[in-house]
């Protein structure tokens, strides 16, 4: 109960344990990333909208503007996971106050964030496994999502600039 005085160390713990289960999470989906299922007549609009819908639920003050259109063939668990992450690291870069612009066609999806940017001596290392500016990061989620995009037979790119003043990556769908 939470009047029991161990309450407050057993909290902490959990919060640990949860930590550890994402770093091994991470840990394998960069080791071995699921096989693409590619999927027909996929949306990717909505795709990109449920994407904001599962951001606002940890990001309420960040606000995605979606644009563009695309119906194609890819994977929508793969799109997905790499455009959560995006749109995760984006909002973290801002504080989880600021405006996320998603551009959509059939052949790329730009994420472009408010945020401060990479510094420029993080950029050339920022696919790299295990490195991270965060407090908080494992330092996996850019390189999964690269992991994935290749899988998929597309790329995963960092843009040397956004609309938005912020970090703008352009995830290459595979053709």
């Amino acid at each position: 109960p939470e009047s029991d005085r161990r309450a407050p160390v057993l909290g902490k713990v959990l919060d640990q344990v949860r930590a550890l289960n994402r770093m091994v999470t991470d840990l394998l989906a960069y080791s071995r990333p699921d096989a693409s299922r590619v999927e027909t007549g996929i949306d990717l609009i909505a795709l990109v909208h449920d994407v904001a819908e599962d951001l606002r639920a940890d990001h309420p003050a960040v606000r995605v503007q979606i644009e563009g259109e695309g119906i194609v063939s890819v994977d929508p668990n793969m799109v997905r996971q790499v455009l959560l992450n995006l749109c995760i690291n984006a909002a973290q870069a801002m504080g989880g106050n600021g405006l996320i612009h998603v551009y959509v066609d059939a052949h790329a999806i730009r994420v472009c964030d408010a945020g401060p940017g990479i510094p420029e001596h993080a950029r050339a290392r920022a696919f790299e496994p295990f490195f991270t500016t965060k407090l908080k990061g494992t330092g996996l989620g850019l390189p999964i999502s690269q992991k994935i995009a290749r899988a998929m037979g597309g790329e995963l790119i960092l843009l040397d600039g956004g609309p938005l003043g912020g970090a703008c990556f352009e995830f290459q769908l595979g053709r």
